[in-house]
């Protein structure tokens, strides 16, 4: 299937959502274990074991790996908005080319 816009708004919910819930279950586990006592990091509240360890290279790994992802629309969110800016889209100049570049986006 090709790629539409309505598609992809579905799967960054998605993400989004599972994320969120990952993190809630992750939270909500971390309280429930230790109550007020969670230290801001939960991975030092827990004893050292073989599975702690794991559990650190886990979130190094996904760490090291998101920041490509969440780093990588950045330029061209810029080079967007410069373009945007440089064709008067801020009321300086004409609202047809404005409102083509905003089409375009």
């Amino acid at each position: 299937r090709s790629p539409t816009r309505a598609r992809m708004l579905g799967v960054i919910a998605g993400s989004v959502c599972l994320s969120a819930t990952i993190f809630g279950i992750l939270a909500s586990a971390g309280y429930y274990t230790f109550g007020d006592a969670v230290c801001s990091d939960l991975l030092l509240s827990y004893p050292e074991t073989p599975l702690l360890s794991l559990a650190r290279l886990a979130l190094t790994y996904v760490v090291l790996l998101s920041y490509p992802v969440v780093s990588y629309p950045v330029p061209y969110c810029c080079d967007s908005l410069l373009h945007l800016l440089s064709r008067g889209a801020c009321g300086v100049g004409s609202s047809r080319a404005s409102r083509e570049l905003i089409a375009e986006t």
